[in-house]
């Protein structure tokens, strides 16, 4: 099988974009297209402003958000992803496993890259792990690439 498109899924953490220059290389050595997602969570309620009365997670933070997440993706696009003919970029609104395995979907990658946080044991049970639930729904091959411990 012919890896044709490749799907990296960004946090903008560290460990995402070296998740990133392992799809890059890969895109380039395989001749393969390069779509780069990065997913907002939705904002739940997070309570009521005292003075105010009206909730602190408003639309204005997650337009900002949304804006921000824009912003560094074109900045990306310009340096790291120059050098990927036809790379692309988007920002989608959702539960980031849910987003990454639709982004990924039948015949729209034939590879979705993606980094872990490496937890394990209690954290791991209590915080999830998206890159657990991509590897487990994803209509494709997922290369996970871990923390890289000093």
């Amino acid at each position: 099988m012919k890896i044709k498109k490749i799907l990296v899924a960004i946090d903008f953490s560290k460990l995402s974009y070296e998740a990133l220059d392992y799809g890059i290389a890969l895109a380039q050595d395989m001749g393969a297209r390069l779509s780069v997602l990065y997913v907002v969570e939705p904002m739940e309620f997070t309570g009521i402003d005292v003075l105010g009365g009206t909730p602190i997670a408003t639309q204005s933070i997650v337009d900002e958000h949304l804006k921000q997440a824009r912003r560094e993706l074109e900045r990306l696009q310009g340096r790291k992803l120059a050098s990927v003919s036809g790379a692309t970029t988007a920002v989608r609104m959702g539960r980031p496993a849910e987003e990454i395995v639709a982004a990924g979907g039948k015949g729209k990658s034939n590879l979705i890259v993606l980094g872990t946080h490496g937890r394990s044991g209690l954290s791991h049970l209590l915080m999830g792990s998206v890159s657990e639930r991509v590897v487990r729904h994803a209509l494709c091959p997922v290369l996970v690439v871990p923390t890289r411990r000093s």
